[in-house]
């Protein structure tokens, strides 16, 4: 990524009714201007998933949701670039989400993990 100002990612947790569909959440509110006609669904590493597209004033969004039980996974990235110029990183990025082995939950004490972002830098929302 050239300009971090020009991309951002936000991730977030959030608990949604079982019975609740990735189209009626997508289109709940939670981010504004979601197109409906780009709800697609997909599976993430055998877990249900969605995306779509919304747009803002002088930004472009793509949304991905991972359903996990009861828990679902916000992906939204944002890019000042047309959509398409950015969707296959972003899927990419989103594709290598997945729950954690027993073995990595039940990491030995003072091991650590390191999380390594390439192509997408965390932007402050």
């Amino acid at each position: 990524m050239n300009d971090s100002r020009n991309e951002a990612l936000r991730f977030a947790v959030v608990t949604v009714p079982p019975q609740q569909t990735f189209a009626e959440y997508l289109n709940s509110g939670f981010i504004a201007n979601v197109d409906p006609k780009s709800i697609r669904y997909l599976e993430i590493n055998g877990l249900p998933a969605a995306t779509a597209a919304a747009t803002g004033d002088s930004w472009a969004f793509r949304l991905y949701v991972v359903r996990l039980k009861n828990t679902v996974y916000q992906f939204i990235f944002s890019s000042k670039a047309a959509l398409s110029e950015r969707d296959r990183t972003f899927f990419d990025a989103v594709s290598t989400f997945r729950p954690l082995a027993l073995a990595e939950v039940e990491c030995p004490k003072g091991r650590n993990f390191t999380w390594r972002i390439t192509e997408i830098e965390a932007a402050g929302f």
